[in-house]
């Protein structure tokens, strides 16, 4: 055979797998293979690879099957799996070890036969995240469990995206009971990744439930046993049973008030993923009819449904008898109304049919079950069925072969219709309609029913959340929309090979294609441009379809049949519009692009314009766009083999410049691990994108496609944030790097905020608030604080006492745990902590466990680990320490290592643990610590022996008075202040850090403190600092300063805690009942988008005409023109800023007009739940809007706010009924200036602290100077020298005569290097050389009249160079006119310090 291209010789393989018999061994790496039969073959699969052995009986003797991923599946398409694990399991490997049902894989129904997957029980396939696109802090998250706020912890109310894996089902809920926005999602084809929460779930879920999945075909039973049809699902009328390995049980809500439905444990026994509605609530023989209130009443059937969403399982609606269609779709219409998620329809069905033409009833049966789903939009289950029954017209009757014949038409159309999704035959209708005789034979229905193969239940559906109609699929080892999060589901096994730029998707042309989401081509404007490697091949290949079926697509094939590269649009069935060239060469890359703007349509290719069509009179909008592939086409046409590279779709025209641009572009370059800086909790994070750039690449500009919500990413790749406790340990930044030609970059950056040391200390005296750190604990129980080892501990009673600590405190790659305990003794299993989600993933340290050990414990996805010692000894004080790092934990106590155990490879990182407990356990039925903890610490690294000795003997500094009031500093002047006597330790020496605070404010480590203020760090700051002994013992001191505003800074709001304003008594009241959050640097207004904002006082803006204002704001999201602020007179006099107009921009805009001729200047809506900073700059007639610090739009403004004389004037509310704003506000100012750029990006990203250095003012605040004489022109000592005079020549200020004056001398021409006999004034001073701030002006005259002026100076030398004194040199000067001629000469030093 000769030699092929990779891809054709993968193809190739694929062909000869599917029709051969393997013997010997085979490697599938992210591959798939069909097999009749395997013999003697041993076949090892990694990555994401399918092995498909569709004989029967033992089609694979001899054979070893290794699956070394998750991702590597083997099925038996013609085996149920009962016989599978009977029969075949133990000939497949998981990573080495025996496949066990159960334990290390599932094995479950695959339609008519079973699938292996190398998963165990404790698996965890839902991985959330705070952040879009994937990014931000990460946890997985277990089956069966009941995920509600307490949870979810950190992620409570914080989930933004995620991933689920194929093969399972989960459900998201806005409220803890499951309703609200309640969506339910499931991966059967492919696994889903979400990058965009879909409305209402977006940070808002506080409910999660998570169910294995099953592929389940269509044919199912009710009143007759499943075993005996074959059928896959069953049912009974109650919540009874429990699903068998051969078929899905589906738990039924009868009626209001039974059965019950139990909860997640249940659902566990029951391996349920489905639930149904009530039965025939429209019958009036019914209980379902009969106990609603009134009976059979719509309105509580909707009202009721709550307990059936509570379950987390697929809700099914109430199932109505076949003249029920009106009862069901005025249910589905209230349901939808109060948003009550139902997700099929189960329906009812015995019509028969006049001669019992099979044909006749089917049509019949078809045509009910559609006008259902037309009105209703869900899959429709046909949970009863018959032809007839005994009490429809008997005229109709049936034979037993008629039925069988109506039956088996009836069942060949819902098997061929795919919004038909189950059905179960209902027999029990006189015996001629049942599926047995009497002496339980099968009746010829039975016998067709029971060997009837059906096709796979549930129609895949690809989420459709993105953000916009755009989208861009870069394929760096990814196939994920970086964009807008449309993302594909995958078919086949596609593979991510070298492209045109960086990487590739290769399509195999066999089974290979991307399905994507509905909403890509709804739009009147359409553009699609990528780049394409064609292998050739058939005709009507696609590269992608767009459409609703074979009746309205759009589409681009390489080779259309009349042999041209060809682009379609079709509607309804219409005739085609075309855009047509010459074939597309295969085996070379080649940019495609496509455009319609209006009726006109453009190809291009490599960015030359090919072919206009001006009739496209098609919108791509009226499509309805549903089924939308890349690779595959809406008719059985070949799939496209080759690669494809940046392929994007974009919901607008571009022009053909932008097209050229496009093709002819290159993308930025990062290099090639890129990395951002190293963040830590609470501090003031600033970093850089830019420098990241590789050598020769384009300069670019940024964007922040996803990533944590604390970091904000500016245009010109500036970053800033403000990470909290909830955001240590890792997650990653996504970022778009874009070039002037519109080419671009996804980068994916790792980020690991990290922690001071220790992240947190809790000493317990007399309080749960950290000691060290901001991560505050809350007590539960009746705790109180008693007498302990080193000072207080928390007294913990065994009964209900016990210590929440928030989520994110153990959550880094390494932690260290230490702590004192006194321990009273009791049952087995307390805990000193329990850290964890769950009973499924956590660490936690026993003082005694089931077998008398002092024991910690890691578990997380079914895999444990151990580190114990002997128990400890109750009622002794013992110092206990956990470290677990570098895949090693260690057990300390009292300073001695008790125990090692290598090989641990789970982290604290990989659990994220939210639940945190002092005292108690994950489990409700351990007991609860009995004993007392004190000086507990934790750090985000691992400690030595020695380390963990000197927490263990050391003492901790005190702190004389927290919090501390700073004196103020004023905006532009160096600033200094000192922590000395601030905190006191014995024994030993303390050393001071900054641990959060404003940037402009460094800590040094002698408690110095200093910086230089910009008019951005006006206001009130607070901020903590560090006193640490041995580098270990921490205690934290809160400080207070206030920086004096700058005289144009009209209005500063700062909102920490209340709405005063800190500059000219101007505050704003409230309206409503906001409340304040956390903000970026202390506190923010939570405005709630529902009646809350606040209004600010008369005149504030009627004078400004060049002015700047500017807001840190987080926004929600939410309906159109909300307001940031909006200040005016009326709907016709105001400016206003909104974060999202009707076109959905952040929009600034002016008007004296109303919406006749509004000026206004806009760019990009800021990302929803994540900290923005924008100023809208107004200078002469421009205005100029900047976001992060970066110019971001400007235009002509000609109208100033004094023209409008604001007299309303509203922070989150509008002159118009617009909606509220929904969010909050950390800072708003007005400055009766234009700002300019530097000055905008101070606000927005704060500087680096000024270094100050030491001088005469950090030299004062040491001394003990009488109140009012530590000035530097005072002569505190009273001896004749300023007290500066004294710091400069090293002497005490405080005592008299320690210090000199200049001593004055008869000097040599000579000795000042002249030349002659004369004799010259000179004067000389001893002087520190470090004098920061301090200028030296020695001064000559001769009249002390004339040594005052300005010309003095001039009259002085230098005598030669300085002399070096150590710390201090000595200059020499004299008087430049000789004695001998002058009957009078003066000399001085005059100091003058900044």
């Amino acid at each position: 055979m000769p030699a092929l291209p990779s891809f054709l010789r993968r193809a190739a393989l694929c062909l000869f797998w599917s029709f051969s018999g393997l013997a010997g061994g085979q490697t599938l790496d992210n591959e798939k293979a069909t097999y009749a039969t395997l013999t003697s073959a041993t076949v090892t699969m990694t990555g994401h690879s399918e092995l498909h052995v569709t004989g029967t009986g033992d089609p694979i003797p001899g054979c070893i099957i290794h699956l070394n991923s998750e991702d590597s599946w083997v099925f038996f398409p013609n085996i149920a799996p009962a016989t599978v694990v009977s029969n075949l399991v133990s000939r497949v490997r998981v990573n080495g070890a025996t496949a066990v049902a159960d334990t290390n894989v599932r094995v479950v129904q695959y339609v008519n036969g079973a699938v292996v997957i190398p998963q165990p029980p404790g698996f965890r396939p839902l991985e959330v995240f705070t952040g879009t696109q994937m990014t931000g802090t990460a946890a997985k998250l277990a089956t069966y469990t009941g995920y509600n706020n307490a949870g979810l912890g950190i992620f409570a109310d914080k989930i933004r995206s995620f991933i689920l894996k194929r093969g399972y089902t989960a459900t998201f809920a806005a409220n803890e009971d499951g309703t609200v926005s309640s969506r339910n999602f499931v991966a059967q084809d492919s696994d889903l990744e979400v990058s965009f929460m879909p409305a209402g779930l977006d940070g808002t879920v506080s409910f999660v439930r998570v169910y294995p999945w099953r592929w389940v075909s269509k044919k199912g039973s009710c009143d007759v046993d499943p075993v005996a049809l074959n059928a896959k699902w069953h049912y009974n009328w109650s919540n009874s049973q429990n699903s068998a390995r051969n078929w899905e049980y589906v738990p039924i809500k009868q009626q209001p008030f039974w059965p019950g439905l139990g909860g997640v444990g249940d659902y566990r026994n029951q391996q349920v993923s489905h639930v149904l509605g009530f039965n025939e609530p429209n019958n009036n023989v019914e209980d379902a009819w009969k106990n609603l209130n009134p009976q059979g009443s719509v309105s509580d059937a909707v009202g009721r449904w709550n307990e059936l969403l509570g379950t987390g399982l697929r809700v099914g609606a109430p199932a109505v008898t076949d003249g029920g269609s009106s009862w069901i779709v005025d249910f589905m219409n209230q349901a939808n109304a109060a948003g009550k998620r139902v997700d099929y329809v189960p329906v009812h069905y015995y019509r028969s049919y006049s001669g019992n033409s099979p044909s006749g009833a089917t049509t019949a049966m078809y045509n009910f079950l559609k006008s259902i789903y037309d009105a209703t939009g869900k899959p429709i289950w046909v949970t009863e069925f018959n032809n007839g029954a005994n009490w429809t017209d008997n005229a109709h009757d049936p034979d037993a072969t008629q039925n069988r014949n109506v039956i088996e038409a009836m069942v060949t159309m819902m098997d061929n219709t795919p919004w038909i999704e189950r059905y179960a035959v209902y027999s029990n209708v006189e015996w001629f309609r049942d599926t047995h005789y009497e002496d339980g034979s099968l009746t010829p229905m039975g016998t067709m029913y029971r060997d009837r193969l059906s096709p796979m239940a549930y129609q895949q559906v690809v989420p459709n959340t993105g953000s916009s109609g755009n989208a861009s699929y870069l394929f760096e080892d990814s196939i994920r929309d970086t964009q807008s999060g449309n993302n594909p589901l995958v078919y086949g096994t596609p593979k991510h090979v070298a492209g045109k730029h960086g990487k590739a998707l290769s399509l195999d042309g066999t089974d290979d294609y991307l399905a994507l989401p509905g909403r890509l081509g709804d739009s009147n404007d359409f553009s699609f441009g990528g780049w394409v490697k064609w292998n050739g091949g058939n005709q009507w290949q696609r590269i992608f379809d767009l459409g609703n079926g074979q009746a309205s697509n759009m589409f681009l094939t390489p080779r259309s049949g009349g042999n041209t590269l060809r682009f379609t649009i079709k509607y309804n069935n219409g005739a085609e519009q075309q855009l047509n060239t010459t074939q597309l060469t295969a085996g070379v890359w080649t940019h495609l692009a496509v455009t319609i703007s209006g009726d006109t349509g453009k190809l291009f290719v490599n960015g030359g314009l090919v072919n206009t069509n001006p009739a496209m009179t098609y919108n791509p909008s009226q499509l309805g766009t549903e089924t939308n592939y890349l690779g595959k086409s809406q008719y059985p046409d070949a799939l496209f083999g080759g690669l494809l590279d940046d392929t994007r779709f974009f919901n607008y025209a571009l022009s053909d410049a932008q097209v050229t641009a496009l093709a002819g572009s290159t993308a930025p370059q990062l290099v090639a691990s890129p990395t951002i800086g190293s963040p830590v909790v609470d501090q003031v994070f600033t970093g850089s994108l830019a420098s990241q750039l590789a050598v020769g690449s384009p300069a670019a500009t940024f964007s922040k496609l996803g990533g944590p919500a604390w970091l904000a990413v500016a245009a010109d790749g500036s970053l800033f944030g403000v990470p909290r406790i909830a955001d240590a340990g890792p997650s990653q930044l996504f970022i778009r790097a874009t070039s002037a030609g519109g080419a671009v970059s996804d980068v994916l950056i790792p980020i690991n905020v990290g922690g001071a040391d220790p992240l947190a200390r809790y000493a317990f005296n007399n309080s749960a608030l950290a000691t060290a750190g901001i991560a505050n604990a809350t007590v539960a129980g009746g705790a109180a604080y008693v007498a302990g080892q080193k000072g207080q501990a928390i007294d913990l009673d065994g009964t209900d006492d016990h210590v929440v600590l928030p989520g994110g405190i153990a959550s880094g790659d390494e932690i260290t745990l230490a702590t004192w305990v006194q321990w009273d003794g009791g049952a087995n299993w307390q805990r000193i902590f329990d850290f964890g989600t769950g009973t499924g993933s956590y660490l936690f340290l026993t003082p005694k466990s089931g077998t008398n050990t002092l024991r910690f414990v890691i578990l997380n996805n079914g895999t444990e680990k151990v580190v114990e010692t002997g128990a400890l000894t109750a009622g002794a004080w013992t110092h206990v320490a956990v470290t677990l790092g570098g895949g090693t934990g260690k057990l300390y106590v009292n300073g001695t290592l008790a125990d090692t155990e290598p090989g641990i490879t789970i982290k604290p990182s990989d659990i994220r643990p939210t639940l945190n407990y002092l005292g108690r356990s994950m489990f409700a039925a351990d007991p609860y610590f009995n004993g007392r903890i004190e000086e507990f610490n934790v750090f985000h690294r691992v400690l030595t022996a020695t380390e963990i000795n000197t927490l263990r003997n050391g003492n901790a500094p005190t702190v004389t008075i927290n919090p501390r009031v700073l004196v103020a500093a004023t905006v532009g002047s160096p600033y200094e202040a000192s922590l000395g006597g601030a905190a006191t330790v014995s024994p030993g020496s303390i050393t001071w850090s900054k641990v959060g605070g404003p940037a402009w404010l460094g800590v040094e480590s002698d408690g110095r403190i200093s910086g230089v203020p910009s008019s951005s760090d006006s206001g009130t700051l607070p901020f903590r600092v560090r006193a640490t002994t041995s580098g270990l013992l921490a205690t934290d001191l809160d400080l207070t300063l206030h920086v004096q505003p700058a005289a144009d800074l009209r209005v500063h709001l700062e909102f920490d805690g209340n709405a005063s304003g800190s500059v000219g008594a101007i505050h704003a009241s409230t309206t409503g009942s906001p409340s304040y959050t956390a903000g970026v640097f202390d506190q923010a207004v939570d405005l709630d988008g529902t009646d809350d904002f606040l209004q600010l006082p008369v005149g504030i803006a009627s004078d400004l005409t060049d002015c700047t204002f500017a807001v840190r704001f987080r926004w929600d999201g939410g309906n159109a023109w909300q307001r940031i602020f909006d200040f005016g007179n009326n709907t016709t006099q105001n400016f206003f800023l909104t974060p999202g107009s009707s076109g959905g921009t952040l929009r600034f805009t002016i008007t004296t007009t109303g919406n006749t001729a509004p000026q206004f200047i806009e760019t990009a809506a800021p990302a929803v739940g994540e900290w923005t900073h924008v100023a809208v700059v107004l200078s002469g007639n421009t205005g100029t809007m900047y976001v992060n610090g970066v110019a971001a739009a400007s235009g002509a403004i000609t109208i100033d706010p004094a023209q409008i004389a604001p007299a309303v004037n509203y922070l989150g509310k509008s002159q118009w009924p617009d909606p509220l704003f929904n969010g909050a506000i950390d800072d708003f100012r007005i400055f009766a200036r234009a700002l300019d750029a530097t000055e905008v990006k101070a606000m927005a990203v704060p500087p680096a602290a000024v270094a100050v250095p030491r001088g005469y003012h950090w030299w004062a605040i040491q001394q003990s100077f009488p109140v009012g004489e530590g000035g530097a022109e005072f002569d505190a000592d009273g001896d004749g020298l300023s007290n500066i005079i004294e710091w400069l020549q090293g002497s005490d200020p405080s005592s008299g005569g320690s210090g000199q004056m200049p001593s004055a001398s008869r000097l040599s021409a000579e000795a000042v290097g002249l030349a002659g006999e004369k004799s010259y004034l000179g004067f000389s001073f001893r002087i520190r050389k470090d004098r920061p701030g301090v200028t030296l002006i020695p001064e000559g005259a001769a009249t002390l009249a004339e040594l005052v002026t300005p010309a003095a100076a001039a009259n002085i030398s230098e005598a030669g160079p300085a002399l070096d004194d150590g710390d201090f040199e000595i200059f020499t000067w004299y008087y430049e006119v000789p004695i001998e001629d002058a009957a009078t000469g003066f000399a001085r030093l005059r100091v003058v310090q900044e």
